[in-house]
């Protein structure tokens, strides 16, 4: 897989690889370690929006298919690390309490 690859199932070229194509339900995921901002919407198919470090851009997306929001974690945890994430693997609010910084929201990272 190349530098720039995404994990089997991917869509690239399309109209979704914008800012106003990100739904309102979609939400932030995490922070990688180069700044940038993913974004999923887990609603029929798992869609990714990955944001430059300012929030004004997409620059990556990929249509994860039937492929679980944990599979593209541990993708960007190999190929570039995590500054801050939700921890998906976990059950909703399992994490809530520990000291761990939780990434943005939504609003905070689309600066378009």
């Amino acid at each position: 897989m190349s530098a720039n690859a995404t994990p089997d199932n991917k869509e690239s070229g399309t109209d979704r690889e914008r800012i106003d194509a990100i739904p309102r339900r979609a939400s932030v995921v995490g922070i990688d370690t180069d700044g940038r901002a993913h974004l999923s919407s887990i609603y029929g198919d798992l869609e990714i929006w990955v944001l430059n470090s300012e929030g004004t851009e997409v620059v990556h997306y990929a249509n994860g298919g039937d492929r679980e929001l944990s599979s593209w974690v541990e993708f960007v945890a190999e190929r570039c690390g995590w500054k801050t994430r939700h921890r998906v693997e976990l059950p909703a609010g399992a994490g809530l309490f520990d000291d761990e910084a939780l990434p943005p929201t939504r609003s905070e990272v689309l600066n378009a």
